[in-house]
Parts: structure tokens; sequence; C-alpha cells
């Protein structure tokens, strides 16, 4: 049997490679969130499409964990990414939800969020301070550190008792993720920002 520890960095591994499979565009996410005026209204009907996938996951416990967590990890970055269309912030892709994840898990406060945002991107503003694509410093991934301790919110969150569930992300778990994820999404986006106004 598996221990803790060993517990976590399997489920940290499978984190990474849910990670690692999401694709960098985030034009999907932009027009799923093109029809809504506020991030509040987006993110709870992304919320309401993650309860029924964990509700069925739920009633067969961790054998479809793999594929749920992928669809869960996705869902959170479409859900980040349309916030900050909404808010109408440049989006970078993996760049922008590994970050978001990192102040999820309070790997990251906010306001650090600026100082990190530069250390991993090039190029993020011209000399007129209008918005561009930026240039990432190599393949985006996320550390195991944060791998895991996504992996241990995730799990802690299922097994405290705070909502009835079957599996490790069952339904009423899922829709906290995307809740509580979406106001750190915001909270990101809105320092983000600053980055890219004109002094």
């Amino acid at each position: 049997m598996l221990s803790d520890k060993k517990r976590a960095r399997k489920g940290g591994s499978l984190v990474s490679r849910a990670f690692d499979k999401l694709d960098d565009d985030t034009t999907d996410a932009e027009r799923m969130a093109a029809d809504f005026l506020t991030t509040r209204g987006f993110i709870h009907v992304q919320a309401a499409k993650t309860f029924v996938t964990g509700s069925i996951t739920g009633l067969v416990g961790f054998i479809l964990l793999p594929l749920d967590l992928y669809y869960l990890i996705k869902s959170m970055a479409y859900t980040c990414w349309g916030v900050g269309a909404i808010m109408d912030c440049q989006l970078d892709g993996k760049l922008d939800f590994a970050l978001i994840l990192a102040l999820w898990t309070g790997e990251m406060e906010p306001h650090e969020v600026r100082h990190k945002y530069s250390e991993q991107a090039t190029d993020y503003r011209s000399n007129s301070g209008a918005t561009k694509k930026v240039t990432t410093k190599g393949t985006i991934k996320i550390s195991a550190k944060l791998a895991t301790k996504i992996f241990l919110k995730l799990l802690g969150k299922s097994t405290a008792g705070a909502v009835p569930v079957g599996g490790v992300v069952s339904g009423g778990v899922n829709v906290w993720i995307i809740e509580s994820l979406g106001k750190d999404a915001e909270t990101y986006y809105t320092e983000k920002q600053k980055l890219f106004q004109i002094d």
C-alpha cells in the first residue's frame, strides 16, 4: 500500500501530466467567455459544467481519476483564461494558468504576481505601453512541488467533509474548485493589468 508521501507524489505526477497535455491556445476559452458580461456569471456556468463530470466520477472512485483530472485541469485553465478575456486582459496561455495555480495554492501571494510574471516573460509591453504577445522563457511547466500542492488541495477538500463525495474529485468538489480558482484568476488578472498600464 502506498504511503501518504508516495500517494501525494503520484497524484502530483498526474497533475503535471495533465498540465503538460494542455494546449497553450486560449482561443476556445475566449470564445466561451464572449457572451458573458461579468466574470461571476462565466465562473458559475463553468462550475456547473464540471459538476456533471465530477458526479459521475464520484460514483466509480479512483478508476476514472486520471481522465476526470485532465478534464478538470482543462476546465480550470479555460475558466482562468475566460476570466482574463472578460476583464479585457492580455492572455498568455499556460504562463497565466501556472501563476494562477500558484496563487490558488498559496505558493504565491497577490503582491508577487507582477514580479513573478516579469520573471517568466520578456517583451510584455512596448515603449508605448501597448500590449502584445509575450515571449516566455522556455516551455511553461509547473514544478513537482506545485503539482503536489494542487493534488493535495483537491484531495484535502474532498476528504474534509465539506461536501458529500464518492470519489476524490466529485461534483461538489469540482464546483468549489472552479469557484475558488475563478476568484484567484480575477485577482491575478487585476494585478497583471497593472504591468500594461501606460505610465
